[in-house]
């Protein structure tokens, strides 16, 4: 597993490709002890750093491929009044994709093409990215910069565009969650991407730098 799960920023691979490979490896030998201390640790981190708001939408997801856990905000967010939901696959083929409430029916959960639970049917209760407050993001890396890697399907990218073409939409906040090893140097930033507004790993809440006004 690494060294340190607190480690400081990695050497970069040469490739985005590289760089995918090297932070899904490293994510899957993290064990379990620690997966379940890293999860509680960034929960924690998200309700003092003011995320989980009474009365907000807030996006999660269900950890797949080694990604830290959000589980343990479940129980924060039925304390503080936060409705949860989950990404949802609605147009595979175009890389669509909406969010659904948590506490769906569980006849309405399926797998998508990714084996990922996600409830499926009851359309009209999804909710499009502009709707919530808070996304809590999946990372396979990121940097001091806001820059996020990801699993490569560019779900998030085109679910989160509005935020691209409007550099003062201020909503919703996009976190992203990982493990402190999981910093790189620098990702650089294509003309798709879509910049954090903070991460949260168990070592720190990064806010990041931006000319966008806060949500009130």
């Amino acid at each position: 597993m690494p060294d340190s799960l607190t480690s400081g920023p990695a050497p970069r691979p040469a490739t985005r490709i590289e760089l995918r490979r090297h932070f899904r490896s490293l994510r899957r030998q993290v064990e379990p002890a620690a997966r379940r201390a890293a999860a509680t640790a960034v929960a924690r981190r998200l309700a003092r750093g003011g995320f989980l708001k009474s009365g907000s939408r807030v996006a999660i997801y269900l950890a797949h491929d080694g990604e830290l856990d959000p589980e343990p905000l479940h129980r924060l967010a039925r304390e503080r009044g936060v409705t949860l939901y989950l990404p949802v696959i609605t147009r595979a083929a175009a890389g669509k994709m909406r969010f659904a409430p948590l506490l769906s029916p569980p006849r309405a959960w399926r797998r998508n093409r990714f084996g990922i639970l996600e409830p499926g049917a009851l359309a009209h209760l999804h909710r499009t990215a502009t709707q919530l407050d808070v996304i809590l993001l999946p990372l396979v890396a990121f940097d001091s910069a806001g820059n996020r890697l990801g699993m490569g399907g560019g779900f998030y990218d085109r679910a989160l565009a509005i935020r691209a073409r409007r550099g003062q939409y201020a909503r919703p906040r996009l976190v992203g969650l990982a493990y402190d090893f999981q910093r790189a140097e620098s990702l650089g930033h294509a003309r798709w991407d879509v910049p954090l507004d903070a991460i949260a790993t168990p070592g720190e809440l990064l806010i990041v730098p931006t000319s966008r006004p806060e949500q009130p």
